[in-house]
């Protein structure tokens, strides 16, 4: 499954707040500047470690060399942080869950890999039955 998947299913609120804490918090520094530090620090941490991951698919030869993975990791952030947003502005798992649909199809585009390696989180889902 991917991790985007993963935010749809439990981004949405049912007896906790909807959204992500990381995301949400502090994102302009603007109330304490110790605690936006952190959770820019945070937030910057997790592109850091998809950068990692899509940097050792490269080496591994999983995607292709000369792949931007610091652009291709930012977006799949951007995404998931934006998801957030929508999560707590009421987006049901299913709006969500097409969200992150939309973002994995682009995958192909950004990387020129029609699979991505496992652990990247990035693995297109099947769409829905209906």
């Amino acid at each position: 499954g991917s991790v985007l998947m993963a935010s749809a299913r439990n981004l949405p609120g049912t007896d906790r707040p909807a959204g992500c804490m990381i995301a949400l918090s502090s994102v302009g520094q603007e109330c304490d500047s110790r605690l936006g530090a952190l959770v820019t620090a945070a937030r910057a941490d997790g592109e850091r470690l998809l950068v990692a991951r899509l940097s050792r698919a490269v080496a591994e030869g999983d995607l292709p060399q000369g792949l931007d993975v610091a652009t291709v990791a930012r977006f799949y952030s951007c995404v998931q942080q934006g998801m957030s947003i929508q999560a707590r502005d009421g987006a049901t798992q299913d709006t969500l869950e097409g969200i992150a649909r939309a973002a994995l199809a682009a995958w192909p585009a950004l990387t020129g890999a029609t699979e991505a390696p496992a652990g990247t989180g990035c693995v297109p889902p099947a769409p829905p039955a209906r």
